[in-house]
């Protein structure tokens, strides 16, 4: 039977074994975003076969299953239904695939598209050079930030830089609440993420960086690497007063990632209509998209 075990920061050692077969692009069941939002979504874990199949739990009795690291959930769905069984927990599934999609919807599951857990991916050379007719208004908006500031510089950032990145995330989200103030609870959330990736920022193994002008941070980002040839942007914010500061910090990252990369995951958009605008406005190279898999029995 499956063994899942409670994920901490020293589970990390376990999804490092298997990286490097890591195939999909999926940043939600990454160890970043499982360890991160622990405190939200509890995150579990079972290592079985030759990859990780992970699982987070929306409520008491209520657990989501991720689709497996490198193949389908279906070849391990007679454990789960032990499991479950076992446990008696509401259960239903994120999903990646189309053999999946297509098996759960024989064994009467409702399948549902997620838009709002959807990951945008992006080529890295589009990102770092913004070539193209379609992204043309980026390079207007940097160029318009090179004039504006010319002495800026792009730094490094590590957990040193804590303070200085929560005081900009502190301006930001005085600026977001201003435009929706519907999504606070998001945007506190999503602070208190920033608080865990900054002290644990050289064991999750992120990279960062940051704009500088007149030695004060405008702009940042930070994230990490879910498969050999692919960033995931966990978090990148920037002080709106000054114009640019997202598409000047959104091309230094790209710019100063290791050659190996080749896509950037810009994550989902949450539904958060602003954010979606922003994240379709660099034109996706594809999605990860995600389907959630339930039955309405089970969920009552």
């Amino acid at each position: 039977m499956l063994e899942f075990h409670k994920i901490d920061i020293d589970s990390k050692k376990v999804f490092d074994n298997f990286f490097a077969n890591k195939i999909s692009q999926n940043a939600g069941n990454s160890f970043t975003n499982l360890f991160a939002y622990d405190f939200i979504y509890p995150a579990e874990f079972a290592v079985v076969d030759n990859t990780i199949l992970s699982r987070i739990r929306l409520g008491k009795n209520h657990i989501s299953y991720y689709e497996p690291q490198n193949c389908e959930i279906v070849r391990y769905m007679s454990e789960i239904d032990k499991l479950n069984r076992k446990e008696s927990n509401k259960i239903s599934f994120i999903l990646e695939y189309k053999e999946s999609i297509e098996f759960f919807k024989s064994q009467g599951y409702t399948v549902e598209y997620a838009d709002t857990l959807s990951e945008y991916v992006y080529s890295r050379d589009k990102l770092q050079n913004l070539s193209g007719k379609k992204l043309q208004p980026k390079r207007n908006h940097i160029n318009k930030f090179l004039s504006l500031y010319p002495s800026w510089e792009y730094v490094e950032i590590s957990e040193q830089d804590k303070q200085d990145c929560l005081h900009l995330t502190d301006v930001w989200l005085e600026q977001e609440l201003n435009i929706s103030p519907q999504f606070k609870q998001d945007y506190s959330t999503e602070r208190r993420v920033i608080e865990t990736l900054f002290d644990n920022f050289k064991k999750l193994g992120l990279y960062g960086g940051a704009i500088k002008i007149d030695k004060q941070i405008v702009a940042y980002s930070m994230g990490t690497f879910i498969r050999e040839d692919t960033f995931n942007t966990n978090i990148e914010k920037a002080n709106r007063k000054f114009e640019g500061a997202y598409t000047i910090i959104n091309r230094e990252i790209a710019k100063h990632l290791p050659a190996q990369i080749q896509y950037i995951n810009r994550e989902e958009d949450k539904g958060i209509m602003g954010l979606r605008k922003a994240k379709q406005s660099y034109y996706p190279l594809q999605m990860v998209e995600k389907y959630v898999a339930y039955k309405e029995n089970n969920l009552n």
